[in-house]
């Protein structure tokens, strides 16, 4: 007999080191493929990944999991604005992308029933993260590098500081105010059921690397205490700032080995993934009586 409170994994979506879809993960599962790697060149900055670790301006860390560069996913066609899209954190727009994917994996937005009465949460750290960081340069570091220099060179003309401010602003391309909520961290499940017109509970939990399985915990509760029909929960990370390399770093966590061993003898720390997955959860109860594919 079958406990009518089981819950059913009808729906699945990611965007991992090594995997952009179920279908290749399920692949590196079988085969044991190792989706770590070294640092990709384009992001490899000898003067930061190259050192001991004694200071917090060196790591000695150079392997990491690595998601593609791009993702297939058409952002227009859930109302997000191309413009802002450059300036968004990359967490909510991948968030966005895998949900729809699973969503789309567990029959589309049809078979999830009442849409008021399915909820997202997804498991988020609160790290310093991509837009965060340039948001922070726009806002902070370049009104501070411009004043260490009228302070530096008292001789220095107001139109020479207002070239070096440009030329500081530049490379962090257009702010536009529609780029604001894309840049606060735990609106991103907030963003997933705004876009996907989901109105059941919404929101980011943070239990550090158990944050993904704390959500969908939350997501088992919250069918057992029929406050939804349907959750969409999982974990997303996608901040390989050297700020998190250095902290893990001097906590002494990053494997000096440069190797994951759980459960070894031999195991001596973590390395840094980037990726997010999301699975649809449903009572199983439901899922049987709605004819809907089970994965486990």
């Amino acid at each position: 007999m079958v406990n009518q409170e089981q819950v059913a994994i009808v729906g699945m979506g990611v965007f991992l080191p090594g995997a952009s879809t179920v279908d290749e993960y399920w692949r590196n599962i079988v085969s044991g493929a190792d989706s770590i790697t070294e640092i990709p060149p384009h992001r490899w900055d000898p003067s930061f990944h190259d050192g001991d670790g004694r200071t917090p301006d060196r790591t000695y860390g150079r392997r990491g999991g690595f998601v593609a560069d791009s993702l297939d996913f058409d952002a227009t066609a859930l109302g997000i604005v191309p413009s802002s899209v450059s300036g968004m954190e990359p967490d909510q727009l991948v968030a966005l992308a895998v949900a729809a994917s699973a969503v789309d994996d567990a029959g589309g937005l049809r078979r999830l029933g009442d849409l008021e009465r399915v909820g997202v949460i997804l498991g988020r750290g609160g790290y310093l993260s991509p837009g965060l960081q340039r948001f922070d340069q726009r806002v902070r570091s370049v009104r501070q590098i411009t004043g260490a220099v009228r302070e530096l060179l008292p001789s220095a003309r107001p139109e020479m500081l207002d070239r070096l401010r440009e030329a500081l602003l530049e490379p962090l391309g257009e702010f536009r105010p529609d780029t604001a909520i894309g840049l606060v961290p735990n609106l991103a499940a907030s963003r997933v059921a705004n876009r996907l017109d989901l109105g059941g509970p919404a929101y980011t939990v943070d239990a550090a690397c158990a944050s993904s399985l704390l959500a969908v915990d939350q997501a088992i509760g919250e069918l057992a205490r029929r406050r939804c029909d349907v959750v969409l929960a999982g974990g997303v990370h996608h901040c390989h700032d050297d700020t998190l390399w250095s902290m893990f770093t001097q906590l002494g966590a990053l494997s000096p080995s440069q190797r994951i061993s759980p459960f070894s003898r031999d195991a001596d720390g973590l390395l840094i993934g980037e990726g997010t997955a999301i699975v649809v959860l449903k009572r199983f109860y439901d899922a049987r009586r709605d004819g809907d594919r089970v994965y486990a």
